[in-house]
Formats: structure tokens, sequence, C-alpha cells
């Protein structure tokens, strides 16, 4: 609720006082299909919450105030990508709210000089859900829900059990002390048995969401209760990016390490 210093209603005895007003809007990541008012604002809003809450970073050292680039390569391990992600002044696990319902997912690609992709992980199109496309490596961040046969739930009524893998969700922050190792609430993905680590040049990561599944969009047009031209409108937002280049790794804040610096 960012702060503002202008006054909340014009009338008799309303002063202007500082962080006077707070902003009411609220944005979430659930975006409308249909025509609703509004809606370029609504996807700007969307966008200015998600961008500072979630981070591609590495740890943040004890002394100082910056920490280096989250995507590493070949550290601490030969043949691997990692990158780590984290969130920042978020007072709840990430994705929260009707958590089966978002789609949070990494998209990695890793490149030559040539620009040929030489790893590539989370390369999700339009119209399928992460799950959807038979990615052995893929990091998804929602929560896993059953129906009583096991199979995937979509809906509330249906959930009968989950699968509470820490590794489906980021954590929020528990304390704000240096000093305190629960202050490392991120999640890293990795990706081991990268052929041919030495060729490559560049590393692009991206955390990508969708508010809903199309699998749940597909089962409500079926019913009869969506019109399929809905599940056109359903959005992909960039939560977070971070690029690793061979010519800068292990320079500044990254020094020691194979990592992006920034």
């Amino acid at each position: 609720m960012e702060p503002f210093d202008d006054t909340i209603a014009e009338a008799p005895g309303v002063e202007l006082r500082p962080f006077g007003r707070h902003d009411h809007t609220m944005a979430s990541i659930d975006q409308a299909l249909t025509p609703f008012p509004e809606l370029a604002a609504q996807d700007v809003a969307v966008k200015e919450i998600l961008r500072p809450a979630i981070g591609i970073k590495g740890p943040k050292p004890l002394t100082g105030i910056r920490s280096r680039g989250g995507v590493c390569l070949d550290y601490p391990m030969p043949n691997q990508i990692t990158v780590r992600m984290d969130s920042f002044n978020v007072g709840h696990n990430f994705p929260s709210g009707v958590a089966h319902d978002r789609r949070v997912w990494l998209e990695v690609i890793a490149y030559d000089a040539t620009d040929n992709i030489v790893f590539s992980s989370g390369v999700v199109p339009d119209g399928m859900d992460p799950e959807e496309i038979n990615d052995p490596n893929l990091f998804g961040l929602w929560e896993r829900t059953f129906k009583e046969n096991g199979t995937p739930a979509q809906f509330f009524h249906e959930v009968t059990s989950y699968d509470p893998n820490p590794m489906h969700y980021i954590p929020g922050a528990v304390t704000l002390n240096p000093n305190d190792p629960r202050i490392d609430h991120s999640r890293t993905a990795v990706y081991t048995n990268v052929a041919n680590t030495g060729a490559i040049t560049r590393i692009t990561a991206r955390l990508r969401m969708r508010a809903l599944p199309y699998a749940t969009l597909r089962s409500l047009e079926q019913s009869g209760d969506l019109d399929p031209a809905v599940k056109t409108q359903l959005k992909t937002l960039e939560v977070t990016s971070s690029t690793w280049l061979k010519a800068t790794a292990g320079t500044g804040l990254a020094m020691f390490t194979n990592c992006n610096p920034t």
C-alpha cells in the first residue's frame, strides 16, 4: 500500500499530512479475461506489484547491501546451471492464494557464441500449461493438488490431498536479521548433466507466471460453462529475469564464482 502525501478527501477540516493516503488498489495476479473497466490500469498495477517482489539474485552478503546475480554456470559443481530466486518484503509464500491455480515456472535457455541453443528448459508455448510440455528438468512453483483417485484436482471441491514439497513455493521471510540463517528463504533450480558447458556464452533466465492453468479453462469449456474465446485472453506475465554472460561472469560482486555479477 504505497503511501502518498496528498489528502484522502476534499472536505472542510481535511488537511494534507505526510504519507496520509495509502494506495488501495490491492493488485493481485488475477486479471479480467472479459470486458471490464480499467483493463490497462489493472495490467500496470499487476506488473508493478510483481516486479519488486521476486528476483533472481545470489545470497546477500553479511556486509554490504548488494548481492551478485543468481545465475551460475559450473558453480559450485561442474556441468550444471543453477538459478536462485528470492522474494523481497513479501509476508507470505509465493505463489499464494489459490496456489493450485497459479502456474509459475522458470524458463532457462543457454546459447553458444553463434546463438545456437545448447540447453533449454521451461519453454512453454501459449495455450499449453508447463506440466504439459513433458520437460524432465521443469522447475515449477505451484501447489499440486489431487482428487480422491490420485489425478490432478482443478477445483477446490475436488481436492482430497496435496503434495507438501517445499520446493513448490518460495516461503515468506521470517526475519530481517542478516546473522540469522533463516533469512535465506530462497529456492534454487539446479540443472545437472548439462552437456558442453564450455561452449555456453549466454544464459537467459525468466520466471514466468499465469493466474490460471489452461486445463481448467478447457474443462469449463467442455462443460459448457465458459466461452472458448476467454482462454485467448489469459496472459503470461514475466515476474523477473536475469542474464548470465561469459564475458562478465565471475567479475565484480561475483568474484571467485562463475555467476553473473548483477
